[in-house]
Parts: structure tokens; sequence; C-alpha cells
């Protein structure tokens, strides 16, 4: 809407907005079709769903084309439907693509950002229920590239040594956590601390894309119940 707005009013668009102003359609509606018209359009959700005192990872980035869409759900799954046989998205129908097809449609989610960002990551500041695994920290990250990596370092609260991914030590340990997927724009990421022992974490993390790029680290205190009776409650 935006391009189309400041079109009207007869102001500049600047490059780096996305979008495309639809203005020449309301001018001369007759000049093309929807279906020439109409390139994928990007749709996105960073928003967690809870059911039943339970958190559900809702996040994902996606392409709808005129007559397809296609998904890639924070998880690492991901979802196509072809309108023209499956209107009401019943049946995912990915692995009905060719390698080329799916290749395809990732160069375009890939490329659908007007812009160029820096990679950004986010660290969950208190454990939650997730598929009933709370010793985790755990985060999020994005970039208009692929994500390669999310790296990590830990430090105990009360002795201030770093966890190197075996024991406590006196020096920063990079760690390297595990990820939903290491080919999308948006991912989740872990990263278990039941061996760790502590109630309290500094944790600090950043994204290495898959052009080498690293994001800002970000730093968060994250407070654990190692009490397994208290967990149950």
């Amino acid at each position: 809407m935006c391009p189309t707005i400041l079109e009207l009013a007869g102001a500049k668009i600047p490059k780096y907005l996305d979008g495309k102003s639809f203005t020449p359609l309301l001018k001369n509606p007759e000049a093309t079709t929807e279906e020439t018209w109409r390139e994928p359009v990007v749709i996105e959700n960073w928003q967690a769903k809870r059911n039943r005192g339970r958190n559900f990872l809702g996040a994902y980035s996606g392409l709808r084309y005129h007559n397809e869409i296609y998904v890639e759900w924070i998880n690492g799954d991901k979802e196509y439907y072809d309108f023209s046989k499956d209107p009401h998205e019943l049946n995912n129908a990915l692995e009905d693509l060719s390698p080329p097809q799916k290749r395809l449609f990732k160069r375009d989610l890939l490329s659908s950002r007007q812009i160029s960002m820096s990679p950004i990551v986010t660290i969950i500041p208190a454990p939650v229920e997730l598929d009933d695994r709370a010793n985790w920290v755990q985060g999020r990250a994005e970039d208009d590239h692929s994500i390669r990596e999310i790296m990590l370092q830990l430090q105990n609260q009360e002795t201030k040594k770093y966890w190197d991914g075996s024991h406590w030590s006196e020096s920063p340990t990079d760690l390297k956590a595990n990820v939903s997927a290491n080919d999308q724009q948006l991912i989740t990421w872990h990263y278990p601390v039941d061996q760790l022992k502590t109630p309290r974490l500094d944790a600090t993390a950043w994204v290495v894309d898959n052009f080498g790029n690293e994001s800002s680290k970000v730093q968060q205190s994250i407070e654990f119940n190692l009490d397994p009776e208290a967990k149950m409650k």
C-alpha cells in the first residue's frame, strides 16, 4: 500500500521500500492481467501461538503467487500448494516438486527483499515449555540470506566461568547451537543445558549466514528451575 499511496500523492518512492505501486492498475485496469501483473507477494509471521498451556512456533516466511503458495516454517518444515488443484490447502505437495522447482522457489524467497539487512538473533529470556523441553537456551534468527549457524557463549553467573561443551573453563568458548534449518531466512535454535547444573546463565549469541556475515552479539540472563518436582507442578 505504501508505494501506491506515495505515487498517488506525487511523492518520490524510496528505492529501499518493499512493495510495488499498483497505481498503473488503478489508472488503466485493462493494461495487464492479474497473472502477469502479480509477482510473488512475501508473507511473514513472527508470532508464536499458545494452546492448552503449550507454546507452538507459528513463525514462517513464504511467497504467495497467483495460483500457488510456498512457505518455510521456522522449525524447518516447508509447504507448497497449487490452488488450481488444491484450493483448500489440504495436501502438502512439496514432494511433488522437482529439484529445479524447489530451487526456483528458494531463489525467489531469498531474493524477495528489496534491501540488504544484517542478520539478527534473539534469545528467549526465560525457558518455555516447547516439545516438553524447558532446559534449553533457545531463540530465533533472521537474515536476508540463508542462516548457516548460531554461535553462542554461556557464562555461569555465580562463578563467572564459561561452558566449553564438556566442563567449565576460565576462557570464553564459542559453542554451536542446534538449528531447525541451515538453508532458511527464518529459523529457531537451541542449546541443551541439562548437564550444566546451574540455575543462572548469561548467554551471548550471534548469527553467521551462508556468506560468512555475522550479526551483532546479543546477551540475555536466563534462570532455570533445576527442581524436577517443581517442574511437575
